[in-house]
């Protein structure tokens, strides 16, 4: 991987054929998000961007238009207009799309119909993010504009540049909340869309399947393929037993997937024991070396913080982001009890020596923790 990437950067194209050639998978491989292809644009190297895109990297793969902001920001010229055609070729992102996410986000589906009868390409046309109308249309839960939508042709499994499709939508993304950006006048039960939208055709993949827990679903689909790419279920003991039959080392997988801004944690401390002894490993980082003990510890979770601790988790692992020990995670998120039960079990308050302004005292300082600030102090 740290070759491909230090060649997609000096340009070096010779050695990234020889390494795709050997191992076609670098071509997607990822550091922090980071890919080949935006190491390539970065650097303006246009003959390791045509190579990497002519062999399937994803052009539209980052959030929104990143690609196209990091080359038109240096006056890459040349590649903007590249990348801006192969999105549009690929995705069908234009900017007249525009205006029909904002008719249906207005919830206005009269100048949504409008819209399409006056340019009827708009039916598959995409915004920045890769979103078509019906994507568009699941996000903000209308299922009168769906039914219109996929009667005027609407690919009910077309899929954005990150893979995700209609179905993956029904409760937002990113960028669009169900919980927090949807009025109080819609759908307030996202499930109830994938219902419809299975009804209505939608591909039943595993993701949906699991988020379900839908064990005949989940099994008939292992039961095809063994080795399909499947998510960890912390709260589903019966999805992950069927998965672990199928794919043994599951839990062995490095790093951790769960995101950055997750505190996923086990559903019971018996659950974490059941998932420790089948090869979860109590120290296992996700990208940005947050491991399960730091999420215990924003979380409060002294129970849960147990069972890691006496299973072999680093009391003083430090985190890259925001370079914090689960002392210091405690001790920002104002879990005061957390802090005490730490400290009594030997954290380290004077970790990282080498970065202080991340030291547990600070966080409490910055984050107002007065009484926890205290307790740090002495």
């Amino acid at each position: 991987m740290w070759a491909m990437l230090c060649a997609s950067i000096t340009g070096d194209l010779k050695a990234v054929r020889s390494l795709v050639a050997h191992d076609p998978k670098l071509i997607e491989c990822e550091y922090e998000y980071f890919k080949p292809l935006r190491f390539a644009i970065r650097e303006n190297q246009r003959a390791v961007v045509d190579f990497l895109l002519e062999n399937g990297a994803n052009p539209g793969y980052e959030t929104g238009n990143e690609f196209v902001t990091i080359g038109r920001e240096r006056g890459f010229e040349d590649l903007v207009l590249l990348l801006e055609a192969k999105r549009k070729e690929q995705y069908h992102v234009v900017p007249e799309a525009d205006a029909v996410v904002a008719a249906i986000k207005g919830r206005d589906v009269g100048q949504v119909r409008t819209l399409l009868e006056k340019q009827p390409d708009l039916l598959h046309a995409a915004d920045e993010f890769g979103s078509q109308p019906l994507h568009w249309a699941v996000m903000t839960r209308q299922l009168e504009l769906i039914d219109y939508l996929l009667e005027r042709g609407a690919d009910i499994n077309a899929a954005r540049p990150n893979g995700t499709r209609p179905i993956h939508l029904t409760n937002g993304d990113y960028n669009y909340r169900g919980w927090r950006d949807l009025p109080s006048t819609a759908i307030q039960q996202h499930e109830i869309l994938i219902g419809y939208l299975l009804a209505r055709g939608a591909h039943y993949d595993i993701a949906t399947a699991t988020k379900l827990g839908d064990l005949d679903r989940v099994r008939e689909l292992l039961d095809e393929d063994p080795a399909l790419d499947v998510a960890e279920r912390l709260g589903d003991l019966q999805i992950m037993e069927l998965i672990l039959r199928h794919q043994p080392d599951f839990l062995k997988r490095t790093p951790d997937p769960t995101p950055w801004w997750s505190l996923a944690t086990p559903k019971t401390p018996d659950f974490a024991h059941w998932l420790i002894e089948r090869g979860l490993d109590p120290n296992r980082p996700n990208w940005l070396g947050i491991t399960m003990l730091h999420r215990c510890a924003a979380k409060g979770d002294i129970a849960m913080a147990e069972v890691f601790l006496n299973a072999g988790a680093d009391i003083d692992a430090v985190e890259t982001d925001s370079c914090c020990t689960p002392l210091a995670a405690a001790a920002r998120t104002g879990k005061r009890e957390m802090v005490d039960w730490l400290l009594a079990k030997g954290a380290n308050r004077n970790i990282p020596e080498d970065e202080p302004w991340a030291q547990p005292l600070e966080w409490a300082k910055r984050k107002m923790h007065d009484a926890i600030a205290m307790l740090l102090s002495h």
